[in-house]
């Protein structure tokens, strides 16, 4: 499973002032749950479904695995 993957980049001092008039300036983008390696048919694992609630083995039924999502953040440092 590749459950997260990200690359920041950090833009130069005099750039940063000169795009946000900050003193530092960088991005980042991050994607979660982005693949998954298995032979097994069913659902995914990590949903964690149970019908009754107690100890029993997982149901696969009617159950979805975690969505996959990227987040794109910026630090501005003033």
């Amino acid at each position: 499973r590749l459950r997260e993957a990200s690359a920041t980049y950090t833009f130069a001092p005099s750039l940063a002032t000169k795009l946000a008039r900050a003193r530092s300036l960088s991005v980042s983008l991050a994607g979660r749950n982005l693949a998954l390696w298995s032979e097994y048919l069913g659902t995914d694992p990590e949903t964690a479904f149970n019908a009754t609630g107690g100890s029993d083995a997982p149901n696969d039924f009617q159950t979805i695995a975690p969505p996959s999502f990227f987040i794109l953040r910026f630090n501005i440092g003033y």
